[in-house]
Protein backbone atom coordinates (compact mmCIF):
# COMPACT_ATOMS: atom_id res chain seq x y z
CA UNK A 1 0.00 0.00 0.00
CA UNK A 2 0.96 3.41 0.88
CA UNK A 3 4.83 2.65 2.28
CA UNK A 4 5.56 6.61 2.31
CA UNK A 5 2.36 7.24 4.43
CA UNK A 6 3.31 3.91 6.55
CA UNK A 7 6.43 4.97 7.17
CA UNK A 8 5.43 8.68 8.29
CA UNK A 9 2.80 6.76 10.95
CA UNK A 10 5.82 4.38 12.26
CA UNK A 11 8.23 7.54 12.73
CA UNK A 12 5.41 9.21 14.51
CA UNK A 13 4.43 6.34 16.87
CA UNK A 14 8.03 5.66 17.84
CA UNK A 15 8.28 9.49 18.21
CA UNK A 16 11.95 9.31 16.18
CA UNK A 17 14.47 11.99 17.78
CA UNK A 18 14.56 13.25 13.93
CA UNK A 19 11.81 14.87 12.04
CA UNK A 20 10.48 13.46 9.29
CA UNK A 21 11.92 15.70 6.45
CA UNK A 22 11.43 14.29 2.44
CA UNK A 23 10.09 11.06 3.26
CA UNK A 24 13.15 10.08 4.81
CA UNK A 25 13.32 8.99 8.58
CA UNK A 26 15.84 7.52 10.69
CA UNK A 27 17.36 4.31 9.97
CA UNK A 28 15.61 1.70 12.88
CA UNK A 29 12.27 2.94 12.04
CA UNK A 30 12.85 2.15 8.35
CA UNK A 31 14.11 -1.27 9.33
CA UNK A 32 10.96 -1.70 11.40
CA UNK A 33 8.69 -1.16 8.70
CA UNK A 34 10.68 -3.56 6.38
CA UNK A 35 9.94 -6.19 9.20
CA UNK A 36 6.57 -4.76 9.32
CA UNK A 37 6.31 -5.29 5.32
CA UNK A 38 8.25 -8.83 5.50
CA UNK A 39 6.44 -10.37 8.36
CA UNK A 40 3.14 -9.69 5.98
CA UNK A 41 4.46 -11.09 3.17
CA UNK A 42 6.20 -13.96 5.19
CA UNK A 43 2.83 -14.83 7.10
CA UNK A 44 0.63 -14.92 3.92
CA UNK A 45 2.73 -17.89 2.36
CA UNK A 46 3.64 -19.35 5.82
CA UNK A 47 -0.49 -19.91 6.51
CA UNK A 48 -0.77 -20.88 2.82
CA UNK A 49 1.86 -23.78 3.85
CA UNK A 50 -0.83 -24.65 6.84
CA UNK A 51 -3.71 -25.47 4.67
CA UNK A 52 -1.88 -27.18 2.05
CA UNK A 53 -0.26 -29.49 4.38
CA UNK A 54 -3.38 -30.46 6.60
CA UNK A 55 -5.18 -30.57 3.32
CA UNK A 56 -2.31 -32.95 1.67
CA UNK A 57 -2.23 -34.96 5.43
CA UNK A 58 -6.34 -35.51 5.03
CA UNK A 59 -6.46 -35.59 1.53
CA UNK A 60 -5.41 -39.13 2.22
CA UNK A 61 -7.87 -40.16 4.97
CA UNK A 62 -10.89 -39.36 2.08
CA UNK A 63 -12.33 -42.66 0.59
CA UNK A 64 -11.58 -42.62 -2.68
CA UNK A 65 -14.82 -42.25 -4.75
CA UNK A 66 -16.38 -40.54 -7.50
CA UNK A 67 -16.93 -37.04 -7.82
CA UNK A 68 -20.40 -35.77 -6.67
CA UNK A 69 -22.47 -34.96 -9.40
CA UNK A 70 -20.34 -36.20 -12.57
CA UNK A 71 -23.35 -36.90 -14.27
CA UNK A 72 -25.91 -33.93 -13.69
CA UNK A 73 -23.25 -30.73 -14.07
CA UNK A 74 -23.65 -30.36 -10.41
CA UNK A 75 -19.78 -31.24 -10.28
CA UNK A 76 -18.03 -28.31 -9.37
CA UNK A 77 -19.59 -27.19 -6.45
CA UNK A 78 -19.63 -30.19 -4.63
CA UNK A 79 -16.23 -30.53 -5.51
CA UNK A 80 -15.58 -27.38 -3.79
CA UNK A 81 -17.08 -28.14 -0.53
CA UNK A 82 -14.17 -30.96 0.46
CA UNK A 83 -11.26 -28.36 0.43
CA UNK A 84 -13.62 -25.81 1.99
CA UNK A 85 -14.11 -27.57 4.95
CA UNK A 86 -10.27 -28.95 4.51
CA UNK A 87 -9.50 -25.00 5.04
CA UNK A 88 -11.70 -24.79 7.57
CA UNK A 89 -10.13 -27.87 10.07
CA UNK A 90 -6.72 -25.56 9.46
CA UNK A 91 -7.91 -22.81 10.38
CA UNK A 92 -9.14 -24.44 13.38
CA UNK A 93 -6.42 -26.35 14.61
CA UNK A 94 -4.00 -24.02 13.56
CA UNK A 95 -5.87 -21.76 16.24
CA UNK A 96 -6.03 -24.49 18.47
CA UNK A 97 -3.11 -26.10 18.85
CA UNK A 98 -0.74 -23.55 16.32
CA UNK A 99 2.26 -21.35 17.73
CA UNK A 100 0.10 -18.89 18.91
CA UNK A 101 -2.55 -20.86 20.86
CA UNK A 102 -1.49 -19.91 23.83
CA UNK A 103 -1.25 -15.65 22.71
CA UNK A 104 -5.48 -16.88 21.89
CA UNK A 105 -6.16 -18.42 25.47
CA UNK A 106 -4.92 -15.53 27.26
CA UNK A 107 -6.78 -13.08 24.83
CA UNK A 108 -9.56 -14.73 25.68
CA UNK A 109 -9.22 -14.77 29.03
CA UNK A 110 -8.16 -10.73 29.30
CA UNK A 111 -11.36 -9.90 27.10
CA UNK A 112 -13.61 -12.18 29.86
CA UNK A 113 -12.49 -10.25 32.45
CA UNK A 114 -12.65 -6.78 30.83
CA UNK A 115 -16.38 -7.29 30.39
CA UNK A 116 -17.27 -9.31 33.46
CA UNK A 117 -15.88 -6.88 35.98
CA UNK A 118 -19.05 -5.14 35.13
CA UNK A 119 -17.44 -2.47 33.10
CA UNK A 120 -20.58 -1.80 31.10
CA UNK A 121 -23.57 -2.80 33.61
CA UNK A 122 -21.80 0.23 35.67
CA UNK A 123 -22.85 2.68 33.44
CA UNK A 124 -25.98 1.04 32.15
CA UNK A 125 -27.55 0.41 35.61
CA UNK A 126 -26.27 3.33 37.74
CA UNK A 127 -29.53 5.11 37.19
CA UNK A 128 -31.18 1.87 38.15
CA UNK A 129 -29.55 1.60 41.70
CA UNK A 130 -29.48 5.31 42.31
CA UNK A 131 -33.17 5.23 41.80
CA UNK A 132 -33.36 2.36 44.42
CA UNK A 133 -32.01 4.45 47.15
CA UNK A 134 -34.90 7.19 46.84
CA UNK A 135 -33.18 9.68 44.12
CA UNK A 136 -35.14 10.89 41.54
CA UNK A 137 -35.16 9.94 37.63
CA UNK A 138 -33.59 13.13 36.44
CA UNK A 139 -31.40 13.50 39.22
CA UNK A 140 -30.32 9.79 38.98
CA UNK A 141 -29.37 10.02 35.18
CA UNK A 142 -27.31 13.27 35.49
CA UNK A 143 -24.93 11.86 38.34
CA UNK A 144 -24.92 8.80 36.35
CA UNK A 145 -23.68 10.71 33.01
CA UNK A 146 -20.63 11.52 34.97
CA UNK A 147 -19.35 8.28 34.85
CA UNK A 148 -18.82 9.35 30.98
CA UNK A 149 -16.69 12.17 31.59
CA UNK A 150 -14.58 9.84 34.20
CA UNK A 151 -14.52 7.08 31.53
CA UNK A 152 -12.83 9.56 28.61
CA UNK A 153 -10.53 11.55 31.37
CA UNK A 154 -9.33 7.66 32.29
CA UNK A 155 -8.61 6.67 28.68
CA UNK A 156 -6.74 9.94 27.64
CA UNK A 157 -4.58 9.71 30.80
CA UNK A 158 -3.75 5.97 29.81
CA UNK A 159 -2.77 7.34 26.18
CA UNK A 160 0.42 9.16 27.94
CA UNK A 161 1.11 6.57 30.69
CA UNK A 162 0.96 3.45 28.44
CA UNK A 163 3.90 3.58 26.18
CA UNK A 164 5.69 6.15 28.71
CA UNK A 165 6.05 6.02 32.67
CA UNK A 166 3.98 2.94 33.24
CA UNK A 167 3.53 0.25 30.45
CA UNK A 168 0.94 -2.45 29.80
CA UNK A 169 1.38 -4.82 32.97
CA UNK A 170 1.54 -2.44 36.01
CA UNK A 171 -1.46 -0.36 34.05
CA UNK A 172 -4.32 -3.90 34.33
CA UNK A 173 -2.45 -4.84 37.64
CA UNK A 174 -2.93 -1.65 39.05
CA UNK A 175 -6.28 -0.72 37.20
CA UNK A 176 -7.89 -4.46 38.39
CA UNK A 177 -6.95 -3.76 41.51
CA UNK A 178 -8.40 -0.11 41.90
CA UNK A 179 -11.50 -1.89 40.44
CA UNK A 180 -11.69 -4.32 42.99
CA UNK A 181 -11.67 -1.31 45.81
CA UNK A 182 -14.22 0.30 43.89
CA UNK A 183 -16.63 -2.71 43.82
CA UNK A 184 -16.02 -3.08 48.10
CA UNK A 185 -16.86 0.87 48.09
CA UNK A 186 -20.05 0.61 46.20
CA UNK A 187 -21.21 -2.45 48.72
CA UNK A 188 -19.91 -0.85 51.99
CA UNK A 189 -21.39 2.78 50.66
CA UNK A 190 -25.24 1.05 49.46
CA UNK A 191 -25.57 -0.90 52.70
CA UNK A 192 -24.71 2.69 54.62
CA UNK A 193 -27.49 4.00 51.96
CA UNK A 194 -25.03 7.04 51.10
CA UNK A 195 -25.74 8.33 47.82
CA UNK A 196 -22.86 11.02 47.52
CA UNK A 197 -20.38 7.58 48.35
CA UNK A 198 -22.03 5.51 46.16
CA UNK A 199 -21.75 8.04 43.28
CA UNK A 200 -18.02 8.81 44.39
CA UNK A 201 -17.31 5.08 44.55
CA UNK A 202 -18.65 4.15 40.71
CA UNK A 203 -16.43 7.30 39.66
CA UNK A 204 -13.63 5.33 40.78
CA UNK A 205 -14.18 2.37 39.47
CA UNK A 206 -14.60 3.67 36.00
CA UNK A 207 -11.83 5.50 36.39
CA UNK A 208 -9.14 2.43 36.85
CA UNK A 209 -11.10 0.58 34.16
CA UNK A 210 -10.77 3.34 32.06
CA UNK A 211 -6.89 3.59 32.80
CA UNK A 212 -6.33 0.09 32.32
CA UNK A 213 -9.02 -2.56 30.68
CA UNK A 214 -10.37 0.16 28.16
CA UNK A 215 -7.58 0.90 26.29
CA UNK A 216 -4.39 -1.19 27.21
CA UNK A 217 -7.08 -4.58 26.52
CA UNK A 218 -7.00 -3.36 22.37
CA UNK A 219 -3.21 -2.32 22.87
CA UNK A 220 -2.48 -6.01 23.46
CA UNK A 221 -4.65 -7.15 21.04
CA UNK A 222 -2.27 -5.19 18.32
CA UNK A 223 0.57 -6.74 19.86
CA UNK A 224 -0.80 -10.51 20.47
CA UNK A 225 -0.82 -11.98 17.06
CA UNK A 226 1.17 -12.39 13.53
CA UNK A 227 -0.29 -11.23 10.68
CA UNK A 228 -1.08 -14.85 9.82
CA UNK A 229 -3.49 -14.87 12.42
CA UNK A 230 -4.28 -11.32 13.52
CA UNK A 231 -8.31 -10.88 11.61
CA UNK A 232 -9.82 -14.23 12.56
CA UNK A 233 -7.80 -14.00 16.31
CA UNK A 234 -9.12 -10.56 17.20
CA UNK A 235 -12.76 -11.32 15.63
CA UNK A 236 -12.66 -14.64 18.09
CA UNK A 237 -11.88 -12.46 20.36
CA UNK A 238 -14.39 -9.32 20.13
CA UNK A 239 -16.76 -11.53 20.06
CA UNK A 240 -16.17 -13.34 23.37
CA UNK A 241 -15.79 -9.65 24.77
CA UNK A 242 -18.93 -8.75 23.63
CA UNK A 243 -20.97 -11.69 24.79
CA UNK A 244 -19.28 -11.45 28.11
CA UNK A 245 -20.72 -7.52 28.37
CA UNK A 246 -24.09 -8.94 27.45
CA UNK A 247 -23.97 -11.62 29.97
CA UNK A 248 -22.68 -9.26 32.97
CA UNK A 249 -25.67 -6.68 31.84
CA UNK A 250 -28.16 -9.84 32.12
CA UNK A 251 -27.22 -11.45 35.49
CA UNK A 252 -26.09 -7.86 37.39
CA UNK A 253 -29.61 -6.51 37.96
CA UNK A 254 -31.03 -10.54 39.25
CA UNK A 255 -27.40 -10.39 40.82
CA UNK A 256 -28.47 -7.54 42.58
CA UNK A 257 -31.82 -8.02 43.88
CA UNK A 258 -30.90 -11.42 45.01
CA UNK A 259 -27.80 -10.50 46.81
CA UNK A 260 -28.56 -6.29 47.18
CA UNK A 261 -25.38 -4.40 47.72
CA UNK A 262 -22.87 -7.85 48.16
CA UNK A 263 -23.36 -8.91 44.72
CA UNK A 264 -20.76 -5.59 44.20
CA UNK A 265 -18.02 -8.12 45.79
CA UNK A 266 -18.71 -10.92 43.25
CA UNK A 267 -17.77 -8.47 40.42
CA UNK A 268 -14.96 -7.13 42.31
CA UNK A 269 -13.44 -10.76 43.02
CA UNK A 270 -13.31 -11.27 39.55
CA UNK A 271 -11.45 -7.80 38.98
CA UNK A 272 -9.05 -9.22 41.90
CA UNK A 273 -8.54 -12.32 39.87
CA UNK A 274 -8.01 -10.67 36.76
CA UNK A 275 -5.05 -8.65 38.84
CA UNK A 276 -3.81 -12.02 39.34
CA UNK A 277 -3.75 -13.67 36.29
CA UNK A 278 -1.72 -10.81 34.81
CA UNK A 279 0.39 -11.18 37.37
CA UNK A 280 1.13 -14.82 36.71
CA UNK A 281 0.99 -15.12 32.86
CA UNK A 282 0.87 -11.75 31.11
CA UNK A 283 4.47 -10.57 30.38
CA UNK A 284 5.18 -6.71 29.66
CA UNK A 285 5.07 -6.11 25.65
CA UNK A 286 6.35 -2.42 26.03
CA UNK A 287 9.42 -2.02 24.23
CA UNK A 288 9.03 -4.67 22.51
CA UNK A 289 9.19 -5.83 18.67
CA UNK A 290 5.76 -7.71 17.82
CA UNK A 291 8.04 -10.58 17.05
CA UNK A 292 9.56 -10.58 20.50
CA UNK A 293 6.19 -9.92 22.24
CA UNK A 294 4.75 -12.77 20.38
CA UNK A 295 8.11 -15.20 21.19
CA UNK A 296 7.06 -14.48 24.61
CA UNK A 297 3.79 -15.12 24.66
CA UNK A 298 4.21 -18.53 23.45
CA UNK A 299 6.20 -19.69 26.39
CA UNK A 300 4.85 -22.08 28.90
CA UNK A 301 5.01 -20.94 32.50
CA UNK A 302 4.32 -18.39 34.99
CA UNK A 303 5.67 -14.93 34.23
CA UNK A 304 5.89 -14.18 37.82
CA UNK A 305 9.72 -14.67 38.87
CA UNK A 306 11.22 -15.59 35.18
CA UNK A 307 13.16 -12.78 33.38
CA UNK A 308 13.07 -13.66 29.75
CA UNK A 309 15.44 -12.38 27.11
CA UNK A 310 13.77 -9.67 25.13
CA UNK A 311 16.10 -10.10 22.34
CA UNK A 312 19.56 -8.44 21.85
CA UNK A 313 21.14 -5.31 23.49
CA UNK A 314 23.15 -2.55 22.65
CA UNK A 315 25.92 -1.07 24.82
CA UNK A 316 23.28 1.43 26.27
CA UNK A 317 21.13 -1.41 27.18
CA UNK A 318 18.34 -0.81 24.40
CA UNK A 319 16.79 -2.74 22.22
CA UNK A 320 18.34 -3.57 18.99
CA UNK A 321 16.92 -4.43 15.76
CA UNK A 322 18.25 -7.87 14.84
CA UNK A 323 19.40 -6.17 11.41
CA UNK A 324 17.58 -5.79 7.56
CA UNK A 325 15.27 -7.85 6.28
CA UNK A 326 16.69 -10.42 3.42
CA UNK A 327 19.65 -10.22 5.84
CA UNK A 328 21.44 -7.42 4.46
CA UNK A 329 23.59 -6.76 7.17
CA UNK A 330 25.74 -3.80 7.21
CA UNK A 331 26.88 -1.13 9.12
CA UNK A 332 23.87 0.25 10.19
CA UNK A 333 22.83 -2.80 12.11
CA UNK A 334 24.15 -0.81 15.11
CA UNK A 335 21.33 1.66 15.34
CA UNK A 336 18.57 0.76 18.18
CA UNK A 337 15.22 0.98 18.96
Amino acid sequence: GDMDGALAALHSLRAANKDLKDDQTVAEVERELLDIWDAVEKSKAAMAEVVKGYMEQRIMEVPQREPPGADDGEAPEEQERLPRLLVWRAWFWELVKGEESRALFMALVLAVVNQSSASTSVINYGPTVLRGMGVDSDTSKILSSVLGVTKLVGVVVSMFVVDGVAGRRPLLIVGSLGMAVGMGAMTLSEVQQSVAAVVLSQNVFMFMFSLSWAGVFWVLMSEFFSMRIKSIAVSIVTAILFAGGALADLVFLSAHNAMGAYSYLVFGGICALGALYVLLYLPETKGRTLAEVQKLLARPGLVLGSSPDPGPRGANGRLEMAGLVHGAADSSNKDTI
